[in-house]
C-alpha cells in the first residue's frame, strides 16, 4: 500500500486534525484502483479531511510503517494553503481542523496522538528544513492486478 502525509503549514502553524483515534497529521492512503499519485493522494486527503485547498511546495522524504496488517509506504508533503477558505470536511471520523504550533503539538500526549511514531518524525524532518523538490518523487508504478 502507499499513502501520503500532508503537513500544511500556515504562518509558522501546522495543521492537525483530530479523529476518533486521536490527533493526527492528515495522512490518506493512495487510491491505487484508479492510479492516483502520491501528490494527488496528498492534496486529496487535505480537502477531505480538513476543507482546506492546498498546493504542495516540498518533498520530506518516505517513512514505512504497517497499517491494518499491511506493509504501507507514505510520502511527506510540504504544503500550503491555496485558499483561505475553510469549508466542510468531509472525511467520517474527522472531527475537527486546527492549525497549532510545533510546541503545542510536541505537548500532545502520545496515546493522544493517532500515529505517535509519525507526527514526532515529520515535525523533526520539518523543523530541520529537510524539505526537498517535489520531483524528487518517483511515482512507483503499478503493475499486475490489483
Amino acid at each position: 500500500m502507499r499513502g501520503a502525509c500532508t503537513l500544511v503549514v500556515k504562518d509558522e502553524k501546522i495543521l492537525m486534525v483530530k479523529e476518533f483515534k486521536g490527533w493526527n497529521l492528515i495522512t490518506e492512503t493512495a487510491n491505487d484502483i484508479n492510479g492516483e499519485t502520491l501528490q494527488g493522494t496528498a492534496v486529496r486527503g487535505v480537502l477531505e479531511e480538513s476543507g482546506y485547498a492546498v498546493e504542495l511546495i516540498g518533498y520530506l522524504g518516505d517513512v514505512d510503517t504497517v497499517y491494518k496488517g499491511e506493509g504501507l509506504t507514505i510520502a511527506i508533503f510540504l504544503a500550503r494553503l491555496k485558499s483561505g477558505e475553510e469549508r466542510k470536511i468531509r472525511e467520517v471520523g474527522v472531527e475537527r481542523a486546527e492549525f497549532m504550533t510545533a510546541a503545542e503539538i510536541w505537548a500532545i500526549p502520545q496515546d493522544e496522538l493517532r500515529f505517535p511514531e509519525l507526527v514526532p518524525l515529520v515535525l523533526e524532518r520539518w523543523q530541520t528544513k529537510k524539505s526537498l523538490p517535489l520531483d524528487w518523487i518517483i511515482e512507483i508504478p503499478r503493475i499486475g492486478k490489483y
